[in-house]
């Protein structure tokens, strides 16, 4: 598992839960700084803030950890 692959799933959670990164940063008690850093895959985030983030997008802390699905062929019918 790597940081940016964690920092990919928080970006994909944060935009279906159609949150800002201030907004997600706000409601998990970080620094909008410190959540775009996560999500940009720049630093390694603490399992506590891990967890506070998981918690705000209703997700479990696991999820996080997932390997993100890549999109390697569309088919147009």
């Amino acid at each position: 598992m790597e940081i940016k692959d964690i920092g990919e799933n928080l970006r994909r959670l944060r935009r279906n839960n159609r949150l800002s990164q201030q907004e997600l940063a706000d409601k998990a008690g970080i620094s909008r700084l410190a959540y775009s850093q996560i999500e940009r895959g720049e630093v390694e985030a603490k399992v506590s803030t891990l967890t506070n983030l998981a918690k705000v997008l209703d997700v479990k802390l696991q999820d996080l950890f997932v390997k993100p699905r890549r999109l390697t062929r569309v088919r147009w019918n």
